[in-house]
């Protein structure tokens, strides 16, 4: 069933996740740029590196559709690359952009699968913030799949490796907010959970700096709208207490 709600939350979280308007939102292009800066450093003495020249058009390419058919390509000539984490995530971030939810979370377990290690220890910045960058996509997908569960697990495992995620924020707080589950105990304890992930997500709002580019009275506006939709969401959680 459509809800607008959802939706609002889903396209707030996507316009964060797009516009990447504060340094609370996923660094993984910039890791990607400084891993892929050393890997291109290590093999500039070379004349010649078809491995090289294929990611650099694959890293360069603009078009989502375009990025995917290269990427593919890459993965298949050269099964065996340093860089396939990259590639992974440039073919998540493509779907993720072209609305293609299904290869979207095909291509997360695929990266699941080939780096299960990855996944399963505590690692670094560097390496949490691919996690969150793959993470936060995930999400996105599985809430515009209509998929309760999975949208929960996934929001709750980005806040796991960054507490202040605004987009993970959003859409918990919109989720647990209206997927009320019917027995008293536990829709009484996820409406505290939609609670308290409403009230974080205000303070992260208010604690958002202006992009230097963007205008002052859009800046206020977008703000304005992020607030109004977790005070909808605060409204309905009281209304459900009652």
């Amino acid at each position: 069933m459509f809800s607008f709600k959802r939706w609002a939350a889903s396209a707030s979280a996507c316009l964060l996740l797009s516009l990447s308007v504060a340094p609370l939102f996923s660094q993984a292009a910039a890791e990607q740029k400084q891993s892929v800066e050393g890997f291109v450093a290590s093999i500039r003495q070379a004349k010649i590196n078809p491995e090289r020249d294929a990611y650099m058009a694959l890293y360069n390419e603009q078009v989502p559709a375009k990025k995917i058919e290269l990427a593919g390509k890459f993965l298949t000539d050269y099964p065996e690359t340093e860089l396939k984490m990259f590639v992974y995530q440039m073919q998540i971030d493509s779907y993720q952009r072209l609305g293609n939810i299904e290869k979207l979370v095909e291509t997360r377990e695929k990266f699941a699968a080939d780096f299960p290690n990855f996944w399963r220890r505590t690692t670094g910045s560097a390496e949490n913030n691919i996690k969150k960058f793959v993470m936060q996509r995930t999400m996105i997908a599985y809430q515009q799949k209509n998929d309760f569960a999975k949208t929960v697990e996934y929001g709750e495992k980005v806040l796991a490796i960054d507490p202040k995620d605004l987009p993970s924020l959003l859409v918990l707080s919109s989720t647990l907010s209206e997927r009320l589950p019917t027995e008293e105990e536990k829709k009484a304890a996820q409406l505290d959970k939609a609670l308290e992930y409403s009230t974080r997500a205000i303070a992260e709002i208010e604690a958002l700096q202006k992009p230097a580019p963007m205008p002052d009275e859009l800046w206020t506006t977008e703000k304005n709208k992020l607030l109004a939709t977790v005070n909808s969401n605060i409204a309905l959680v009281h209304r459900s207490l009652r």
